[in-house]
């Protein structure tokens, strides 16, 4: 049972959603800050945030799973020691390979209206979030398996199709949307197995 006010390992979800709103912050500031050192100051943790906290999703997908008591994820430590291996390889990965490039090469951009820096570096294949994604498509696939819930998967199936299939809408939000809504289902599904644990429905061993 979680105690009231403590925080749980897939609580770091909130550090996502920060990076995203302050990602979208910084978009929604830039007309009114205009190009210069401030917005490029300002444009900086955009990227960084990106590389340090996207990743810790596949840390929460574990726990989550955890936190439904799926056997064989449930009280052993392997799945989430494992979890963070993997988190901390994609943060190092993205750092060093991705970002570094990225806040090396700003350039400021105007599209749909918005002023921002973007970056100028070759892009490469998105292998931190594709990785950090299929954590959590696994999950919500195991979810919707064992205990019949489907709203992770749904979020992050939303998220995959709205990137894959090109939308003729004059604004460069949509892709935020998409990972908003993945984050909102990854929290109502935290609200919906905490509330379970904490009414006790499910037995103290884990559930096949």
């Amino acid at each position: 049972m979680r105690r009231r006010g403590t925080l749980e390992q897939r609580d770091l979800v909130l550090l996502v959603l920060f990076g995203l709103f302050y990602d979208n912050a910084v978009i929604a500031i830039g007309g009114a800050i205009g190009e210069g050192n401030l917005l490029r100051a300002f444009s900086y943790p955009r990227f960084w945030l990106h590389a340090l906290f996207t990743p810790l999703l596949v840390v929460v997908a574990v726990d989550i799973a955890r936190s439904a008591r799926i056997r064989g994820w449930y009280n052993r430590s392997l799945p989430i020691v494992l979890a963070w291996v993997v988190t901390l390889g994609l943060i190092i990965y993205q750092s060093l390979a991705v970002t570094s490039q990225e806040v090396a090469n700003l350039k400021v951009e105007e599209e749909y209206g918005a002023l921002r820096y973007g970056t100028s570096a070759e892009s490469s294949f998105p292998i931190m979030v594709l990785a950090a994604a299929a954590a959590v498509l696994l999950v919500g696939a195991i979810l919707i398996v064992r205990r019949r819930w489907p709203w992770m998967l749904v979020g992050v199936g939303v998220l995959i199709l709205g990137r894959a299939i090109p939308i003729e809408i004059d604004s460069s939000a949509l892709t935020n949307i998409f990972e908003l809504i993945l984050l909102a289902s990854i929290l109502f599904t935290i609200r919906r197995f905490d509330r379970n644990r904490d009414r006790a429905q499910w037995a103290p061993a884990a559930i096949p």
